[in-house]
């Protein structure tokens, strides 16, 4: 089951992502926002990335590594 937040004020979406064990999505703002909090997950809209900011404490997922992220390989 997941939680759906589309409909959620963003102060408690950021709030829930905060205390959340794990985080899954896209690459966004939002997520980076919380990753100091919980760890994050997030698929690369754009593979190789065009010049956007990465950040130490996320995982990017693509095409090219997610079975390694996954733990399904080393």
């Amino acid at each position: 089951k997941c939680l759906d937040m589309r409909h959620m004020h963003m102060r408690l979406q950021l709030y829930i992502r905060s205390k959340a064990k794990l985080n899954i999505g896209t690459q966004c703002g939002v997520i980076d926002a919380i990753t100091r909090y919980s760890p994050s997950f997030q698929i690369e809209r754009y593979f190789p990335s065009p010049g956007y900011n990465f950040l130490e404490s996320n995982h990017y997922v693509n095409k090219n590594n997610y079975l390694k992220k996954a733990g399904i390989i080393k």
